[in-house]
């Protein structure tokens, strides 16, 4: 139960930190922690989904034994769950792509 809840807080915590990258506000924090924050997150966010979504794929196809307390949600999780944190993942890469743009100095911006 307690993980669970670790969960939520962390899953919870990925929200100001998107905002951080979009909103005004956001500039209240030093920028490479924003930055770094946004990177991070990123990567875990595109590593879990992919990474479930081909062992999902793998379960699907016959390659990895699925068990019985997991396959009436399988193709839930392969289309749905899944999914859905790959694409969080490559959306808060963009938004961290326009910070990383947006805030350069400008002479670093012209090179």
């Amino acid at each position: 139960m307690a993980a669970v809840w670790i969960s939520v807080f962390g899953k919870l915590a990925g929200v100001p930190g998107a905002l951080a990258l979009t909103q005004r506000w956001g500039s209240l924090f030093p920028r490479w922690l924003v930055l770094l924050a946004g990177w991070g997150v990123t990567a875990l966010l595109c590593l879990y989904g992919g990474a479930n979504l081909v062992q999902q794929l793998l379960m699907a196809a016959g390659v990895v034994e699925v068990s019985d307390t997991f396959r009436p949600v399988l193709m839930w999780h392969l289309f749905l769950w899944s999914p859905v944190w790959l694409i969080g993942g490559v959306l808060y890469g963009i938004a961290t792509f326009y910070l990383t743009k947006a805030s350069r100095a400008p002479e670093t911006a012209a090179r």
